[in-house]
């Protein structure tokens, strides 16, 4: 029996997750969990999270907006984590903090591949510096083979929807606005043994 892969995503964003949410709440293949932290309780920002189901082919997807977020995380968790920020300044930011890999939420998965397989980790160009470990956790996350890069890259398209949409489905679609339409795209080839 194929074991289910477990994936993390944690925001500050109420109609970030709530979309998500909606979007992948009949996804079987997947055990996906939503976490909500609140901006006033950063302190206990970790309670709740069902880390008993956490293990070694996991992800967590940490989308926040609040920098000391991601200071609290990192203090405090040392895992397989992708960090991502929608407050950096340039659409096409990568970083590291803390040895961990740090994207810009509005970065599209087949940039943030492309940085990967451009710069490896041998190399670096000004605010980007992969370590081996950062390129796996990726490459696990859509569980993408060299050769399957390319494929996915061309078929990936990128949803360009009016900033001014008003419901949390429609949010989610919207390019600079989380670039969810990727995320979800992922995991449902993830689940569908595509990748």
């Amino acid at each position: 029996m194929t074991v289910k892969k477990t994936v993390f995503i944690i925001s500050d964003d109420y109609f970030y997750l709530n979309g998500l949410g909606f979007l992948l709440k009949n996804e079987n293949n997947l055990n996906v969990f939503c976490h909500y932290v609140d901006q006033n309780q950063q302190e206990c920002f970790s309670d709740g999270i069902p880390f008993e189901n956490y293990n070694e082919k996991s992800i967590i997807i940490l989308a926040v907006d609040d920098l000391n977020l991601i200071r609290n995380f990192a203090a405090r968790f040392r895992t397989n984590i992708v960090f991502s920020l929608r407050t950096l300044g340039k659409r096409e930011m990568a970083l590291c903090y803390k040895g961990f890999l740090v994207i810009n939420r509005c970065l599209s998965s087949w940039r943030m591949l492309d940085v990967i397989k451009k710069y490896g980790r041998v190399s670096f160009m000004p605010g980007i510096s992969l370590t081996q470990k950062e390129e796996q956790v990726i490459f696990n996350y859509f569980n993408l083979t060299g050769a399957q890069f390319s494929s996915f890259k061309y078929k990936t398209g990128v949803k360009k929807i009016s900033h001014y949409k008003r419901s949390a489905y429609q949010k989610m679609l919207v390019n600079g606005d989380g670039e969810a339409h990727f995320v979800v795209k992922a995991l449902s080839e993830i689940r569908t043994g595509m990748l």
